[in-house]
């Protein structure tokens, strides 16, 4: 018995020994705590200080403050993954970090494995260990994989708790690999970037802001009420948490407003404020803004829906709006109920009617060679004024057109009409590739004034093209950043 326990007995021996130095030895008992104070402070610098303080074994130190953050210190890794990448750059502090979070991790599951969970508890706790059981009963021997993913859920709790179950260590050693891995690179290299100037310090943080989207993500996927929610769901369900958050919901305050809408933000600065410098010829207190129509947000729970909403009617009764100017034919109908259902008094503009009567003072256009075909959006199918305006648009502007044979009043969806790609993905393919043959029989370039139909016609790799880019120049690509570029500029609500 006692050879067959061999590796156990000298492992308890030594987990003993360094117990025994810690609380007998002074000098050790004030080095460790004097660490765990550092760690505990959750200063950045203060880290790379300390750590940097050691010289030339200061990659040990690092080793063995992750070892210890592991073991007994409830404060997140990336604090020294960040810490090694800034002193050691990204990739020689990743493999740093990697090295020693896995043996960090070995370290906390055969002290579980060897002494059991009542000297766990004394690490953790009982309740936190009750709650990691949680995700080990859910989801078995998927767990580990799964919460290294997550870097909410504490590294030493699902290395304790694996310990107590009867997971080899070889099976342990892959999921725990497999799922430290990217976010060890990930951290490291936002880490080492942030030790470099300006440019680099705003991009680690736009790749730190898309890893918390990815966590947040991750999290609510694990989260009771949103266990029946399909991917693309919880995706808009994000997305729209972040939409309607404080930091996205912008703009001066004026009786008179731009809404471009999510789609068109996507253009980016250039060509908003130039779209913008138009509809001011027509009204000069107009101020652009930031917000969403809540349209995604039907997809999801009323009460959810109808908060959104009610955040949009907030920001439009505290600048006593008057006129909304409207780019997205989506945004027009859903300001339009939202207006009906609220009793609220403004009146809403399809900018098309301005820009085509306000063309003669620009100085150029950008239509292009080839002829394009017409897709109006169902959305308006019955607006004919806005249909016919923008066909005067494109003959203002030199740009040759043809008609499909559905147009106008007769127009055919291009398949995400009420969000119907997430709620019935099939069907909506099968709509808009049935569209996307049916016009390009007529051109090989689809031209709209709906972004969300230009979009589900991307999909279908067909060549497109906005109303607005034959006006103000063609962009090279419609992205999020610009976006989020764009938000960032105007005055927070």
């Amino acid at each position: 018995m006692i050879k067959k326990n061999w590796k156990k007995i000298i492992l308890a021996i030594i987990i003993v020994g360094i117990i025994a130095i810690y609380f007998f030895n002074p000098t050790i008992n004030s080095t460790v705590n004097y660490a765990i104070g550092v760690l505990m402070s959750g200063n950045i610098d203060r880290v790379v200080a300390y750590i940097r303080s050691y010289g030339n074994i200061a990659a040990v130190i690092s080793f063995s403050l992750m070892v210890l953050q592991s073991v007994i210190s409830p404060i997140p890794a990336f604090l020294i993954t960040f810490a090694n990448a800034m002193i050691f750059g990204w990739w020689k502090g990743a493999i740093l970090s990697f090295t020693s979070s896995m043996v960090g991790a070995v370290l906390c599951f055969y002290i579980a494995r060897v002494f059991g969970r009542d000297i766990v508890v004394k690490f953790t706790s009982n309740r936190a260990l009750n709650e990691i059981e949680k995700y080990f009963d859910k989801y078995g021997s998927k767990t580990i994989l799964i919460c290294r993913l997550l870097p909410f859920i504490s590294f030493d709790l699902v290395s304790y708790f694996a310990g107590l179950t009867s997971m080899t260590l070889p099976s342990f050693l892959i999921a725990t690999g497999i799922g430290q891995l990217p976010a060890t690179i990930i951290y490291s290299y936002v880490g080492g970037m942030l030790t470099g100037g300006a440019k680099l310090f705003v991009t680690a943080l736009f790749l730190l802001f898309a890893l918390s989207i990815l966590v947040m993500m991750m999290k609510q996927i694990f989260n009771e009420r949103n266990k029946k929610m399909s991917l693309k769901r919880l995706s808009i369900k994000i997305n729209q948490d972040f939409a309607f958050s404080k930091f996205m919901m912008r703009g001066k305050k004026s009786k008179s407003i731009f809404f471009p809408g999510c789609s068109f933000m996507k253009f980016g600065n250039d060509i908003i404020y130039k779209t913008l410098d138009i509809l001011r010829l027509e009204d000069e207190n107009i101020e652009v803004c930031s917000l969403c129509c809540a349209y995604p947000s039907q997809v999801l729970d009323k009460e959810y829906y109808k908060n959104n909403r009610e955040k949009i009617v907030k920001f439009f009764k505290d600048r006593d709006v008057e006129k909304i100017y409207v780019a997205c034919p989506n945004c027009y109908n859903m300001l339009e109920k939202l207006k009906n259902e609220y009793n609220l008094n403004f009146s809403i503009i399809m900018i098309y009617k301005i820009l085509n009567e306000k063309l003669s003072n620009m100085d150029s256009y950008y239509p292009i060679n080839d002829e394009v075909v017409i897709h109006d959006p169902c959305v308006i199918r019955k607006d004919i004024e806005t249909q016919n305006t923008v066909r005067e648009i494109l003959e203002k502007i030199g740009q040759k057109y043809v008609e499909p044979l559905n147009t106008k009043d007769k127009t055919v969806c291009c398949g995400n009409i009420n969000m119907t790609h997430v709620l019935k993905p099939e069907v909506a393919n099968k709509v808009c590739k049935s569209r996307v043959n049916e016009l390009s029989e007529k051109s090989k370039t689809i031209m709209s004034y709906c972004n969300g139909c230009l979009y589900a016609f991307k999909k279908q790799k067909a060549k497109t093209i906005h109303i607005i880019e034959l006006i103000f120049g063609k962009q090279d690509r419609d992205t999020f950043y610009k976006r989020i570029k764009f938000t960032k500029g105007l005055n927070k609500c």
